[in-house]
């Protein structure tokens, strides 16, 4: 009999498979409704631009979950991930499904039942992204016990409000002109209820799984807090991306075209499952860092320079009207060139502080970890090379003056790479896995600068034990001297 890790692979894929035969199915549905009003409130606007964003999107779920139910067969992250995918794909099919047969293009049967599905079954994934993806994020598991309570919050708002949409009196949420089957007058009171406690239950859920990742992120190690930046960088994206959407249709005539602001909102909501799947999978992972900086800089920059080029206007055509009665072209220019004169000062300044904040130098001996552990699985290890490029990646990375590495062999202990001249030891780390101490590695005070932080001393000791679990095997053969001599 296959074992259900055996089986998860396949029916991952499987799962990918029919994700993307419901998407196919949806864009035929669409092109057969071309240009025809939509009778619903689906996406905030329609367009096959709207659509094809969306699609990609779903597409974007589906793959990444897929690839990480393979690669993480013994968390439900993945599951949730492709989950999410695969229910946006029936989403969007139920949905040109109906308006396929209310605009009159084709006439089948279930129409009724699949406008009803579509304006309730939007609510799991759309909140479960929010509500409960974060407390599972990235190890499968929840924080503790306790935040049990907090899963159970987001379940059951989630289950309210859909049942709320699923039951509610009149016209269907999605599509008003259709009566829903299951409409009551009696049900009104029961529904009403239904969407407070939901609202209020789902509100206090998003913000729990808010708060998860902020708590695991203080009591996690390096590696998992990299993992934690980047689910947080993709879900302020998206945040920001519904912020704005909001904040712009509130200011447009509610007849104007929005396909590119919803474009916007679905392609910043598809950086979530990419960030998820280079969190977890590892790839790249230590460039957040890198992303962050830029996009502290960057942006810091652009909303400098409207602010300036914006107050600089106002300011210079306030002078022109009070010396000559009329406005002048002469301030966009004076304009300009103060904005030209400001820009590169305050571009380096800001890198400046991008760099004291966001490029820690510790991420080295992270990345050299990392690097260790893949070769090691693969090769076999050089012992007196792996010295010296663990002293080489701890110098550059500590900026330390002299370091030593020292491996304990049947002859006794003994210096495998040395840099500079030892002599006060600031920091001893030893370089040892669960079963045994195979060494050390020494280092000397930085020249210039404080004293090594714990954050530094933590790197350290991380890169020193995936030094050790390398070199484990080496030290287990029996002929360890020849091979340490080298």
């Amino acid at each position: 009999m296959p074992s259900t890790r055996n089986l998860s692979t396949p029916v991952a894929w499987l799962v990918w498979v029919a994700t993307f035969t419901v998407m196919v199915l949806t864009v035929l549905s669409v092109q057969s409704v071309g240009d025809r009003p939509i009778p619903s409130a689906y996406g905030l606007g329609h367009g096959f631009l709207v659509v094809g964003s969306r699609l990609v999107v779903t597409l974007v779920f589906a793959t990444i979950g897929a690839l990480l139910i393979q690669r993480r067969l013994e968390g439900p992250i993945g599951w949730l991930v492709a989950g999410i995918g695969f229910d946006w794909a029936i989403q969007d099919y139920a949905v040109w499904y109906a308006v396929a047969d209310l605009v009159g293009v084709v006439h089948h049967a279930g129409t009724t039942a699949a406008a009803w599905f579509a304006s309730w079954n939007w609510l799991p994934g759309q909140i479960g992204i929010a509500a409960v993806l974060p407390l599972f994020f990235p190890d499968g598991r929840l924080p503790s016990r306790r935040w049990a309570l907090a899963l159970a919050i987001s379940v059951g708002g989630i289950l309210l409000g859909t049942v709320g949409l699923a039951i509610q009196p009149g016209g269907l949420f999605l599509f008003p002109g259709v009566i829903n089957p299951l409409s009551r007058p009696d049900l009104k009171p029961l529904v009403s209820g239904f969407a407070g406690i939901s609202f209020v239950l789902m509100g206090v859920g998003v913000f729990l799984a808010a708060a998860s990742v902020f708590v695991r992120y203080r009591r996690s190690a390096y590696r998992q807090r990299q993992q934690l930046k980047w689910f947080a960088y993709a879900a302020a994206l998206a945040a920001l991306a519904v912020l704005a959407s909001i904040a712009v249709r509130a200011e447009l005539d509610p007849s104007s075209d929005v396909q590119l602001i919803v474009v916007a909102y679905w392609v910043s909501l598809g950086a979530l499952p990419v960030a998820i799947g280079i969190a977890v999978l590892r790839h790249r992972l230590y460039d957040i860092d890198v992303l962050i900086n830029r996009t502290f800089v960057y942006g810091s920059l652009l909303a400098l320079a409207a602010g300036v080029y914006s107050a600089s206007i106002r300011l210079f055509q306030y002078f022109f009207v009070l010396a000559t009665g009329n406005k002048s072209d002469f301030a966009f220019v004076i304009s300009t060139l103060i904005l030209g004169a400001v820009f590169l000062p305050a571009r380096k300044r800001l890198e400046q502080l991008a760099d004291r904040w966001f490029n820690r130098r510790e991420r080295k001996l992270y990345l050299f970890a990392d690097h260790v552990e893949l070769v090691a699985g693969i090769s076999v290890i050089d012992p007196g090379g792996l010295a010296r490029r663990f002293l080489k990646e701890t110098i550059e990375a500590l900026g330390c003056t002299a370091a030593e590495v020292r491996i304990e062999t049947s002859g006794g202990v003994k210096a495998l790479a040395t840099h500079g001249r030892i002599g006060s030891v600031a920091l001893t780390v030893p370089i040892a896995n669960p079963r045994a101490e195979l060494g050390s590695i020494s280092i000397c005070p930085r020249s210039a600068g404080p004293p090594y932080s714990s954050a530094e001393i933590e790197a350290l000791t991380h890169a020193a034990a995936a030094v050790a679990a390398a070199m484990a095997p080496i030290a287990e053969n029996p002929q360890p001297e020849l091979a340490l001599a080298r």
